[in-house]
């Protein structure tokens, strides 16, 4: 075989293992939800699903129905009041 063809070989097997690395170990797409302790503001918190697309059931507290309704959270940024019902119907229901 030529000699630039084995060269190319590996430079492209080097280029694809990059990538792979860079796509597996790179700068995480998502961001740390920043979840309220208080439990009086979670439950004034309005769900936002935010811009990304992961199907995630949330909770939040409906106060003029004085119950918990569900509601698709994107992943990242928005906001995230709940993640179990049960929290949201021990805390913020009367």
């Amino acid at each position: 075989m030529n000699l630039y063809i084995i060269i190319m070989k590996y430079f492209i097997v080097l280029i694809i293992i990059s990538l792979i690395l860079l796509n597996c170990y790179g700068k995480s797409k998502t961001e740390t939800i920043n979840i309220p302790v208080d439990f009086k503001e979670r439950c004034s918190m309005l769900p936002d699903g935010g811009p990304c697309r992961a199907l995630i059931l949330g909770f939040y507290y409906d106060a003029e129905s004085n119950t918990c309704l569900d509601f698709n959270y994107g992943g990242c940024k928005g906001s995230l009041p709940f993640r179990a019902k049960s929290d949201c119907m021990q805390h913020c229901v009367f």
